[in-house]
């Protein structure tokens, strides 16, 4: 197979990953969730954190089956705090001020890592039904890059 269709067939996991990332996370959240302005690129680790980006939540993934490897999840610390601070209801003066303020707390942290359970699982699910590999991806550590 080219790489050309390849990269062609990744893109359409990766892009119906996504549409059931926004369906499952909102569903959780019980609120419409949409996913925008995302592409894919190859980028090499250290060309990525050397692109400026704030403060970030990292979300180890391990990737076991058939294909095995590491991997993560990347969100801003904003991102983070607005979807754990919703999914445990904060009211919403408390969680713009969080957000405002960066406030990551230990329950926003605990909340986060069940979204970044969804969507390993929203990963897991799509490539299973699309790819012919067997592999699941397993979320692991959560932690925060302040660089």
């Amino acid at each position: 197979m080219s790489v050309d269709k390849v990269k062609k067939k990744i893109d359409k996991i990766l892009e119906l990953t996504q549409e059931r990332v926004a369906d499952e996370v909102g569903g959780l959240m019980g609120a419409t969730m949409s996913m925008s302005d995302l592409s894919t690129r190859l980028i090499s680790k250290e060309d990525f954190f050397d692109e400026p980006s704030g403060k970030l939540v990292f979300s180890e993934m391990q990737i076991s089956g058939e294909l095995e490897g590491d991997g993560c999840i990347l969100v801003t610390v904003k991102d983070a705090i607005r979807l754990g601070g919703t999914l445990i209801m904060l009211p919403d003066n408390e969680l713009e001020e969080s957000v405002s303020s960066e406030d990551y707390s230990e329950e926003i942290e605990d909340s986060y890592g069940e979204i970044a359970n969804i969507i390993a699982g929203a990963y897991t699910k799509t490539f299973e039904e699309m790819y012919p590999k067997k592999f699941r991806f397993i979320r692991k550590n959560l932690e925060v890059d302040e660089s």
